[in-house]
């Protein structure tokens, strides 16, 4: 019976050893997935960033371009 018993334990450990394991493979690939995703968003974030500088740019020249069209303007009303 005591044998019984030791073969039953031994294949328990084994079947919750592999489970473990499988939890474990799980878990990394979640972990590689989530890098993935993460990296991603990181060059998607650097795409709005250089977007943004882009248009800072832009609408800095047209500020400039409307304060000398101002000025124009103002000299020939004078």
């Amino acid at each position: 019976m005591k044998s019984y018993k030791v073969l039953i334990l031994l294949v328990f450990i084994v079947a919750n050893s592999c489970s473990k394991e499988d939890e474990i493979n799980q878990l990394n690939e979640t972990i590689v997935n989530l890098q993935n995703d993460i990296a991603q968003l990181n060059s998607e974030i650097n795409d709005y960033s250089s977007q943004i500088n882009q248009l800072t740019t832009q609408n800095n020249i047209l500020s400039n371009q409307m304060v000398d069209l101002n000025n124009q303007l103002n000299g020939f009303q004078a």
